[in-house]
């Protein structure tokens, strides 16, 4: 779990120095499993969460971009209804 966490972490360290960027958490993501799930902790991602252009956000997470109101969740509420 480690290593993937500072491969994510230097992955995002590279594009947030490109561009904004929204990490919402997913089904199997280290945090909590009730929805709404918290955003990852900053600590877990000690290089790019230093960016100013990382936002940690929750699931599902709101956001607008070019005047356009997106909502988006990870899919698990979708997941429950088809089981």
């Amino acid at each position: 779990l480690a290593h993937c966490i500072a491969a994510l972490d230097t992955f995002l360290t590279a594009v947030c120095a490109a561009m904004p960027v929204d990490l919402m958490p997913g089904d199997s993501d280290p945090c909590n499993y009730l929805l709404p799930q918290q955003p990852l902790h900053a600590c877990l991602l000690q290089h790019s969460s230093a960016q100013s252009t990382l936002n940690l956000c929750t699931n599902p997470h709101a956001c607008t971009v070019g005047g356009v109101e997106f909502l988006g969740s990870s899919g698990q509420p979708l997941d429950d209804m088809i089981r």
